[in-house]
């Protein structure tokens, strides 16, 4: 879980295993989603900051690739190919 704050309150008030992944057939259920509404049963109020830009963790294949407008970085995210311009020095 990136950027989160938790009043150490908290887990006073929750059911241990604070963060796990779940399964329920073959859907996985990650520890944000548990851990959010593990909060929720617990009538704990949860804030959001909008203002705050957070990447996220995941797996992914980096590479580049040259065409008639010059090398570009390529991200492959599961099935989803991205390409990203190269930056322009200066």
């Amino acid at each position: 879980m990136g950027g989160i704050l938790i009043n150490t309150d908290v887990f006073r008030n929750i059911k241990r295993h604070y963060f796990q992944n779940y399964f329920i057939g073959e859907k996985e259920w990650s520890q944000d989603i548990v851990f959010g509404k593990s909060l929720i049963d617990a009538k704990i109020d949860v804030y959001c900051d909008t203002d705050v830009i957070i990447g996220h963790m995941t797996q992914c294949v980096l590479g580049s690739e040259w065409d008639k407008d010059g090398w570009k970085i390529v991200v492959k995210i599961h099935e989803a190919l991205v390409n990203l311009p190269q930056p322009k020095e200066g």
